[in-house]
């Protein structure tokens, strides 16, 4: 898969096929404020061709974490989802975890694989697997596993990471708004008023 936005994106093996037989890659972001946000969300790009056509063997799981260390997996259901969430109920390799997975051959539908690259995006805080609020730090991690068996497709291909925010409503500022006078000045006279 080339990359969505300019020349770089991460992967499971850039221009080639992932290991067989329990392969497991981990994109992990940095730990972000959530501070000062409103309605901080997750976006991002990813490409998908892994095993499986109707059980997903293969596959990538999004998962969630307030302290680097216990993780929470982002449920299909998740009310947080804004744009193409986990399709797959179940992906074998991620511990039958809820995912995305599918080959590019099995179908041109996201449903099946994604055979181009498609947008994500969660809104942060109307997540229901985990709770997070303004004083949270967060951590994403992309987890891409498979199962026992052998593998002959490229992976899963991730892109144009960022974290987004609707940004709070302005207060008017008062040094700009002026009080107009009880009578409004006549414009081609300033020194009369308009009755």
């Amino acid at each position: 898969a080339a990359t969505h936005g300019g020349s770089e994106c991460f992967g499971t093996i850039i221009a080639g096929n992932y290991a067989v037989n329990t392969a497991h890659a981990y994109l992990v972001s940095p730990a972000l404020l959530l501070a000062g946000l409103t309605s901080p969300r997750l976006n991002f790009w990813h490409w998908m061709d892994a095993e499986g056509t109707t059980t997903w063997w293969d596959g990538g799981v999004l998962q969630v974490s307030t302290d680097g260390t216990n993780w929470t997996t982002v449920s299909q259901a998740d009310a947080g989802w804004v744009q193409n969430g986990h399709d797959k109920a179940s992906i074998v390799g991620c511990g039958a975890s809820p995912g995305w997975g599918g080959t590019a051959a099995a179908s041109s539908t996201y449903q099946g694989g994604t055979n181009d690259w498609r947008e994500v995006v969660l809104n942060l805080f109307t997540m229901s697997s985990i709770t997070l609020t303004a004083s949270n730090t967060v951590t994403f991690r992309f987890w891409f596993g498979t199962d026992t068996s052998g593998n002959t497709w490229p992976g899963w291909y991730i892109d144009d990471v960022s974290l987004t925010s609707v940004p709070p409503p302005q207060r008017a500022n008062q040094d700009l708004v002026k009080e107009l006078p009880s009578k409004p000045q006549n414009p081609s006279n300033p020194a009369t008023v308009n009755q």
